[in-house]
């Protein structure tokens, strides 16, 4: 279409005519493909699971190995699974982008973004040990990323390593593939 406006643009200009500007329609705000849970403003529990099914469906379509998701004791919310590429990389890019975006890629923002996020007691002392041995001043009521990144003077490459490395000790069977927001 946009070939077509552009071969006719060219056209009259060439011919001396004046064409009036033609206008682009807006691009969507999110993919069409996920509207069934965006277009109310809102995602519910049941809508960010029913994404995170049809993902994970849509990876093992294409023979793909993905574990069944737990949930993440980093923020209570997020849905956790591991994922991994196989074959050629050109072809699990694309595969991996279209269940993407058909599924999760606008849905998992706005469900956990729209969430006070609250992290497992166990990971929440030992990330706050970990910053208190790094020398981070905690205030003690701390309960999710964000506010250690707070506290800490948005330290977050600190807090990152130390949830991380906490999450490797406490939960060793958890995806390694971590989603962590704030």
């Amino acid at each position: 279409m946009r070939n077509t406006v552009a071969c006719v643009l060219v056209s009259a200009l060439a011919a001396g005519c004046s064409t009036p500007a033609v206008e682009q329609p807006a691009e969507p705000a999110y993919p069409a493909a996920q509207s069934w849970a965006l277009d109310d403003g809102v995602v519910t529990e049941t809508e960010y699971r029913t994404a995170i099914d049809g993902f994970v469906s849509c990876m093992r379509k294409f023979d793909y190995d993905v574990t069944d998701p737990v949930l993440s004791p980093i923020d209570g919310l997020t849905l956790l699974y591991d994922l991994h590429p196989t074959g050629d990389p050109d072809t699990w890019n694309k595969n991996l982008d279209g269940c993407d975006s058909s599924f999760v890629s606008q849905i998992e923002p706005v469900y956990v973004e729209a969430r006070t996020q609250v992290m497992e007691p166990s990971l929440r002392d030992a990330t706050a040990q970990c910053l208190a041995e790094r020398g981070a001043d905690l205030g003690g009521e701390e309960r999710n990323v964000k506010n250690f990144v707070d506290t800490t003077g948005n330290s977050d490459n600190i807090v990152m390593r130390c949830v991380s490395d906490a999450m490797k000790r406490l939960f060793p069977d958890y995806p390694g593939f971590l989603k962590i927001r704030w």
